[in-house]
């Protein structure tokens, strides 16, 4: 178990409500957290997920799609549904 700090705990309502600024801050909070979990990756494929992004209006975009679907999510759940997107991409699962 462990703690969601900061925007993780934001709802997808809330992320879409926000507005661009609101989207581009929780984007960067969710890239942080992938990064973050690459870090405590096992092997060497799970510490490089997301070597398929690109651009953070592509991510931006992708939340959208996904929090119009999910809009009771938080943040933490959007970021860990990215990071299975970026690996699917990637062939790593």
């Amino acid at each position: 178990m462990f703690e969601i700090l900061s925007n993780g705990q934001d709802s997808c309502g809330e992320f879409l409500a926000g507005g661009q600024s609101h989207q581009v801050l929780d984007a960067m909070w969710i890239l942080g957290y992938i990064t973050g979990a690459d870090s405590r990756g096992v092997t060497v494929s799970d510490r490089a997920v997301g070597t398929s992004f690109r651009d953070g209006g592509g991510v931006i975009a992708w939340l959208q799609q996904c929090c119009r679907q999910h809009g009771l999510n938080v943040m933490v759940a959007a970021a860990e549904a990215l990071r299975d997107e970026f690996a699917r991409r990637e062939g790593r699962r």
